[in-house]
């Protein structure tokens, strides 16, 4: 993506250069400081665009992070809350947890190769499995510890909803296509207004832009992009429970 872009550039530079030479501006002074008004607002709008998408794009990722945060805790508290069922529902609901902590864990980690599906559907096999065994456990007992465990199965499952939902929202796909021709539009008026004289300057600005545009897809990607949420709370408490 980054080199056909920067290709893409490079050939709207050069139409605006080619623009220049057919219809040159009329050599006055009051031209170039114009010209020079007209590239500060285009280059201005478009840093605002890439910020206000990067914005976008950042609190998405950090929602994704908080995320496996709170479903790191809401397995804990399960684990936890589980220790007040009597055998064999308590040593039961422990190894379904411990499965279950690996399983997402294992999703979390997948890239974009990986098939996700078979993923998917054992935590949900394993979230109808944890509260049918956890209806069965309570079945006798209708206090507020029992009441407190089943909220925490329950937190759970909607947690597992939560991420998947934020993983599935990007930013719309519209606006990076309005950023591009923004940028191409950008790079002409950059190639008619500075000619061959700025070259070197123009490819500095453009490689520039492009990894901010690169840097914003690549944030936005759940499971394709480099810059990935951390894993590491799940990891943690694997390495927490699994003694």
């Amino acid at each position: 993506i980054v080199v056909t872009m920067l290709l893409l550039m490079a050939l709207a530079v050069l139409t605006g250069e080619y623009l220049r030479k057919r219809y040159p501006p009329p050599p006055d002074s009051n031209a170039v400081t114009q010209e020079g008004y007209m590239v500060s607002g285009i280059v201005g709008l478009l840093a605002l665009l890439l910020g206000f998408t990067f914005s976008l794009a950042v609190d998405r990722f950090e929602t994704r992070r908080a995320l496996v945060l709170e479903e790191a805790n809401a397995i804990h508290i399960a684990y936890l809350r589980a220790q007040t069922l009597d055998e064999p529902e308590r040593g039961t609901m422990n190894r379904l947890l411990l499965k279950y902590l690996d399983t997402r864990l294992e999703l979390g980690k997948l890239g974009s190769k990986g098939d996700a599906a078979p993923l998917l559907k054992d935590s949900r096999r394993l979230h109808a499995v944890m509260w049918r065994q956890s209806l069965g456990a309570i079945n006798k007992r209708r206090d507020d510890i029992s009441s407190a465990y089943m909220d925490s199965i329950h937190r759970i499952i909607e947690t597992a909803a939560s991420r998947r939902a934020a993983r599935e929202v990007h930013v719309p796909q519209p606006v990076f296509a309005v950023i591009l021709v923004y940028m191409l539009g950008t790079a002409t008026a950059l190639g008619f207004a500075m000619g061959s004289r700025r070259r070197r300057a123009i490819a500095v600005l453009l490689v520039l832009t492009t990894i901010s545009y690169a840097l914003i897809l690549d944030i936005d990607s759940a499971t394709t992009g480099a810059i990935r949420e951390t894993q590491r709370p799940m990891e943690e408490m694997r390495a927490y429970l699994r003694p």
